[in-house]
């Protein structure tokens, strides 16, 4: 059965992407990795690879067309697979086709997994999930969340059955999710969350404030963190790191007390859903996105697990996903599965700002400079290096007492920094 290539959606705010170019035409054998063709979206110009083997018979849409995600834009047929061309029409669907029939025998559903037990991953299904009529999007998208596409053979939304972006979220959705105790995050297989609807306080607190801010409600706190103890601890590190890419920044350290209290004040690691009645989504997973400078703007990429990563991992990989952005060359998961953002613009010597919320999250930490200053401790004036980090909240999330007491622990993180690497 030939697989329809769609738009993919390659960030969290992605709607439609803009083919640039063709890296394969009509008739050109494919592999499983290759390059298909370069998408511009709302982040970056980024490659999308393909995920099995096989001929492009026909591109729908070329170079220089713009589709929403999800839209068919060209069709791979495995080798040897005839294919009727005619059926797919350039820029749209197929007409929807009777499902294939065959002599073998219909493979047995895989069980529903049982709470508090791992999901089986897409890559170690058997060849019956392989079969499953589903778009390219939805196989990546079953993969990352752990679910087994054999559960959704013939009921999708697409045509004849097939199985689409939507169809894989709602199923997603409603499957069991573990809840991660207090102080624990969820495994690496995708951001599992818990969806908890607001109570008629929160509701109403929502509802108000967006009449005087509309969108995400902001409120700002604003703390000074004293540095001293964190830079001793930066540069010792440093002088024990041969590697240059496990050399610490002082936003590494950042990142990384940022995500050990997200842990405890895990209302801030959550999305807003805007909805009748609105919910928060509270991820398990802590994936700090990043502001970073592009050529094309200001670029979010996410740097994924920060608490459960020692700081020479947390740097290694920032420099890895820096690295990509600069080079335009970033990875389609580079802007994927953000929860909290930090912003930092110490280095340009920017003493204090406020950052915007990138929604559907909720929170963004501002960092600004660590500069001496003098302050008074124990009655005498004394020279210490002095960083001040502003909160971005949005109120509909998180009241102004709830965000103090993140910045406290934060504060304290940072001024007692062996936690930050025990």
């Amino acid at each position: 059965m030939p697989e329809e290539i769609v738009m993919p959606r390659l960030s969290d705010t992605m709607t439609e992407g803009t083919i640039t170019r063709w890296l394969k035409k009509e008739g050109d054998a494919v592999k499983n990795g290759e390059i298909l063709f370069e998408v511009e979206t709302d982040k970056a110009t980024l490659e999308l690879q393909s995920y099995h083997d096989g001929t492009l018979v026909k591109i729908l849409m070329g170079d220089g067309s713009t589709a929403p995600i999800g839209t068919p834009v060209g069709v791979l047929a495995k080798a040897g697979e005839e294919v009727d061309v005619s059926n797919y029409a350039s820029g749209a669907a197929p007409p929807p086709a009777e499902p294939a029939t065959t002599s073998a025998p219909t493979p047995p559903a895989a069980p529903a997994p049982e709470a508090g037990t791992p999901k089986p991953q897409a890559r170690e299904a058997t060849a019956a999930a392989e079969d499953v009529k589903a778009s390219p999007l939805a196989r990546v998208m079953a993969e990352q969340s752990g679910l087994d596409l054999r559960t959704l053979a013939g009921k999708g939304s697409g045509p004849g059955g097939r199985v689409v972006r939507q169809d894989v979220e709602s199923a997603a959705e409603s499957a069991p999710a573990p809840v991660a105790r207090a102080g624990q995050s969820a495994g690496p297989s995708g951001p599992d969350h818990e969806d908890r609807e607001l109570n008629r306080v929160r509701q109403a607190i929502a509802r108000n404030l967006a009449l005087s801010k509309p969108g995400a409600p902001h409120i700002y706190l604003t703390m000074e963190v004293e540095m001293d103890a964190a830079l001793a601890l930066y540069k010792q590190v440093n002088e024990l790191v041969d590697d240059e890419q496990s050399r610490l920044t002082v936003n590494d350290l950042v990142m990384k007390a940022t995500a050990l209290a997200l842990r405890k004040y895990t209302d801030l690691n959550a999305h807003f859903i805007d909805g009748k009645p609105p919910k928060l989504r509270v991820f398990n997973r802590i994936n700090l996105t990043v502001a970073v400078p592009g050529d094309q703007g200001l670029m979010v990429p996410v740097v994924k697990d920060v608490d459960k990563k020692s700081l020479s991992q947390i740097a290694r990989e920032a420099k890895e996903v820096y690295g990509r952005i600069r080079s335009n060359k970033p990875a389609p998961d580079d802007f994927q599965g953000g929860t909290f953002a930090v912003s930092n613009l110490g280095r340009w010597g920017i003493d204090e700002f406020q950052a915007v919320i990138n929604p559907p999250q909720v929170g963004i930490l501002a960092i600004g400079a660590a500069a001496p200053q003098a302050v008074v401790r124990e009655d005498k004036v004394e020279i210490r290096s002095m960083m001040r980090v502003t909160l971005s909240a949005d109120h509909r999330a998180a009241d102004g007492v709830y965000a103090a007491d993140f910045l406290v622990e934060l504060k304290r993180l940072l001024e007692h920094p062996l936690g930050l690497v025990i």
